[in-house]
């Protein structure tokens, strides 16, 4: 939890723009390791997220494509080149 802990309320809905565009009632928590997430999507349904330093688990959701690497490329933009040695040395 050394990245999400420092997201401000901006940067998480900038997160969820990535998963779920044009959400509604955005609400979340911060858990002892994640940040977990609830909220509508443009249809009225409601969405939940778990969101780490490095990955995203998703509840409630069918879409596809390459929504993690967003999300990675975004939290790479926001904390650096050390995000992305503290990913690959966590992840050997």
């Amino acid at each position: 939890m050394k990245y999400i802990s420092k997201l401000s309320p901006e940067q998480i809905k900038d997160v969820m723009e990535i998963y779920s565009p044009k959400h509604t009632d955005l609400k979340y928590e911060l858990r002892e390791r994640y940040i977990s997430i609830s909220l509508y999507d443009q249809e009225g349904i409601e969405e939940t997220y778990d969101i780490e330093d490095y990955d995203v688990a998703i509840y409630d959701w069918m879409g596809k494509g390459d929504y993690l690497l967003r999300y990675r490329k975004k939290m790479l933009e926001w904390f650096g080149e050390q995000y992305a040695m503290d990913y690959l040395l966590d992840n050997c």
